[in-house]
């Protein structure tokens, strides 16, 4: 996680200083809580990347079907939710859309694996209870 300033350490007065450490703070809580990663926590997807589909039953997009062994692309705009965090940092997930796809774009239902640091770099979108504490 990185701050950026536009003005100097210096030029703020002690209540704007106790103001940005509040804000900074509040970050790096959120940011510690969302790394806790739970079954139900749902993510923006926030660039396109491909991905191994695991369903066994295959799945139908507008115009094709996607399982087990297949691979397609998700991307910006749609969203994961954690159906299982494995061991070893892997985490399961399940994609969704509120549009119907066509060609490689996954359509909502594909399962797959992201890595936890793929699952972090996305866009919270509803985290686990503990975490809203």
């Amino acid at each position: 996680m990185k701050f950026t300033l536009d003005i100097p350490l210096f030029t703020l007065n002690n209540e704007e200083l106790e103001a940005l450490a509040q804000e900074v703070i509040a970050a790096l809580q959120a940011r510690r809580h969302w790394e806790r990663i739970r079954v139900g926590d749902r993510a923006k997807v926030v660039k396109f990347q491909w991905v191994d589909v695991l369903n066994r039953t295959p799945i139908k997009s507008g115009n094709g079907e996607f399982s087990l062994g297949g691979s397609g692309s998700i991307d910006v705009g749609g969203t994961v939710t954690v159906l299982a965090v494995i061991k070893n940092n892997d985490v399961l997930v399940e994609y969704g859309l509120d549009h119907k796809a066509y060609g490689a774009p996954l359509p909502s239902g594909a399962m797959f694996f992201l890595s936890k640091e793929e699952f972090l770099a996305m866009e919270p979108i509803k985290i686990h209870a503990s975490a809203r504490k």
